[in-house]
């Protein structure tokens, strides 16, 4: 024996629509004219709903129909799907108007230094718009995304996730420092990478070169304490130094840049967003904002 839900997904959306129409005009004839359809259409779908529901809806008393119990609780039922449908029809309306004046920006580690201007830029120029921003790891970011719960990534990378969207929204400069009185901080030469290979790194999301020995962190700030303290090199955005002849940045922080070859180096921030879901007006208008910075 089916149950309720099973016999009501065997109803056609055809066999309520005339049931509705026969219902509220008492009259198949007229149900048929206002649908646009032949009476005996009205009438099969009405025989093939009340064969569902395994009770007469209708009686006929000469020319008249009278609506039996089991139809009139039919329509309050419909009614009933009716007022759900606008409910809902009205909250999806509510979450666009609400999503379009707000967004929930994702990045990774590193746009911490040029994402919070650029947000207060756009946000001054769009008073009725506000972003919310979440910084973290990757894993942690690219997890968020995908339980939808963020609607947009800023990313250094071009991410391997299935049915993407990304556009190259910014350019940042990556170097390479080392402790102040690390031996290569006064090298005469400019550096190449197979000469640092020896080199103990301070890994960060950022890190390019591969590296045999290294220390993991997980903020670009804890990697540059690692490095004043002695304890490696590593690559890490310019911005966190401050602007590239703002020496004394480098030295407060008591870091130096090395001279490297293809250093500093460009790095290319995506806005990726899935294709399936489009983050919406607010989301294009920040990735137009970003572009042309």
């Amino acid at each position: 024996m089916p149950t309720p839900l099973k016999r009501f997904l065997r109803i056609t959306p055809q066999q309520l629509r005339a049931f509705e129409a026969t219902a509220r005009l008492l009259s198949i004839s007229k149900a048929a004219q206002e649908l646009s359809v032949t009476q005996p259409t009205i009438s099969v779908q009405l025989r093939e709903l009340a064969e569902k529901v395994g009770h007469a809806l209708f009686t006929q008393e000469g020319n008249r129909l009278q609506l039996t119990a089991a139809g009139e609780a039919l329509v309050r039922v419909e009614l009933d799907i009716s007022r759900s449908w606008q409910r809902y029809e009205q909250y999806l309306v509510d979450m666009v108007q609400k999503h379009q004046r707000s967004l929930h920006v994702g990045a990774m580690s590193g746009a911490e230094y040029f994402l919070p201007a650029c947000i207060r830029q756009f946000e001054s120029a769009h008073p009725d718009v506000m972003i919310s921003l979440t910084l973290g790891s990757g894993p942690h970011v690219v997890k968020e995304f995908n339980q939808g719960r963020i609607d947009c990534l800023i990313t250094p990378d071009a991410l391997h996730i299935s049915g993407l969207e990304s556009h190259p929204v910014i350019r940042s400069r990556l170097v390479i420092i080392a402790c102040a009185t690390h031996r290569l901080a006064q090298h005469p030469d400019v550096l190449t990478l197979e000469q640092l290979s020896g080199e103990r790194w301070v890994r960060t999301e950022a890190l390019t070169p591969a590296a045999p020995t290294s220390m993991q962190m997980e903020s670009i700030e804890a990697a540059i304490r690692c490095v004043s303290a002695g304890m490696g090199i590593a690559e890490i955005p310019v911005e966190a130094l401050g602007s590239d002849d703002d020496h004394s940045a480098l030295e407060r922080f008591g870091v130096a840049a090395l001279q490297v070859a293809g250093y500093p180096k460009e790095r290319e921030w995506l806005m990726a967003w899935h294709r399936d879901t489009p983050a919406g007006a607010v989301a294009a208008r920040f990735l137009q904002s970003l572009a042309t910075r």
